[in-house]
């Protein structure tokens, strides 16, 4: 067995004294019987060592081997033909639901799938695969006739354990680094969703208020009763939003204002608004938050404009002449996952009709 060598050897310690690695176990051989050989790898940020025993200790001793994805291109294991194109993979229903929980979009899982490391999930009857790239895992099953992905994960490390209990160390971190104003809120994913649905008043009302928002960010001008009308509705959805829809409110500058349990049987996202000189984050702040776990390029309705002085829901209110109010929107099953109750009407899909 050849020795490690400097550079193995680094990488391997990195990950094994790392708090955030993930074990794998993966099948070596299947025997004529039917009779499955595991072994036991780890792997880290496009890293992946694999141990000489399949129980051994994880220590620098008892690594085997090293593989680093410096720019893999995987093929059919059955035909060693290339990937299939992305809407000839298919996706099953529970694929679906994990890929849309943990906001995992489909040229994200196919690229897992043709550049990811990975590790042998087969056994006697079933040729399957485990594909990692960055944070992201996607079993596939493949066969003769085909090829269908059987579950994804996010494997992203949750940086900090009770993560609602110390946003407010987050609003500090974020504040010191030059936000002006901060603010968190958190609320049901679709709950404007369901009022649209049930209030046609309030329906008509949010989509002239965002029709008009969207308009002030693109530098319209309105006349003064025009404006005076949407401060109007502005403030009154706020307000109602505040009062009825919130279950989390944190501001820096008033404190915890809401804080109500989570159900279980809810998706929630987690909105965050500080208030800059700038229109984005600035590379301190980004560092910041991915310290802990919320990564910006996994943030979705993302923006960042310089709205009246009002603000939908919670967030930052009088943004003065010169700041600009910065908006990300996190699904919470990213960083912050909670048990969900699931429909039982298990469907499959294509993937690029997901």
């Amino acid at each position: 067995m050849p020795k490690l060598n400097r550079q193995q050897r680094k990488l391997a310690k990195r990950i094994l004294k790392s708090n955030h690695k993930n074990k794998l176990t993966y099948t070596i051989s299947v025997a004529p019987s039917g009779f499955v050989k595991l072994g036991t790898a780890y792997y880290l940020d496009n890293v992946m060592i694999k141990m000489k025993y399949h129980k051994c200790k994880p220590v620098l001793g008892n690594v085997k081997s090293v593989y680093l994805n410096k720019g893999v291109h995987n093929t059919n294991p059955i035909t060693g033909e290339k990937i299939p194109d992305l809407n000839d993979i298919v996706l099953s229903y529970h694929a679906n639901v994990r890929k849309d929980e943990r906001v995992i979009d489909d040229m994200e899982l196919f690229f897992t799938i043709v550049c990811g490391l990975w590790t042998n999930q087969s056994c006697a009857k079933k040729v399957r695969r485990k594909y990692h790239l960055e944070d992201k895992e996607v079993v596939v099953e493949w066969s003769k006739t085909g090829v269908e992905v059987i579950s994804v994960w996010s494997i992203a490390p949750v940086y900090n354990p009770n993560f609602i209990s110390r946003i407010p160390e987050l609003s500090n971190e974020l504040i010191s680094s030059g936000a002006h104003g901060f603010s968190a809120t958190i609320m049901c994913k679709d709950i404007l969703t369901r009022l649209m649905a049930v209030d046609p008043v309030f329906n008509q009302q949010f989509m002239w208020l965002q029709s008009a928002y969207q308009q002030l960010d693109s530098g319209q001008k309105f006349a003064e009763d025009v404006m005076e009308s949407i401060t109007q509705v502005a403030l009154n959805i706020q307000s109602f939003i505040r009062t009825k829809c919130l279950s989390y409110w944190y501001r820096n500058d008033h404190g915890l204002i809401s804080d109500f349990p989570l159900s279980s049987s809810e998706n929630y996202t987690l909105h965050i608004e500080i208030l800059s000189k700038s229109k984005v984050l600035t590379d301190r702040q980004k560092q910041i938050f991915k310290t802990w776990g919320l990564k910006s390029r996994k943030a979705w309705d993302q923006g960042s404009f310089n709205a009246p002085d009002m603000g939908i829901g919670g967030g930052v209110d009088n943004v003065k002449d010169g700041y600009h109010r910065i908006i990300l929107a996190f699904d919470m099953t990213e960083f912050c996952a909670n048990p969900h109750r699931y429909a039982r009407d298990l469907k499959k899909c294509k993937l690029g009709a997901a």
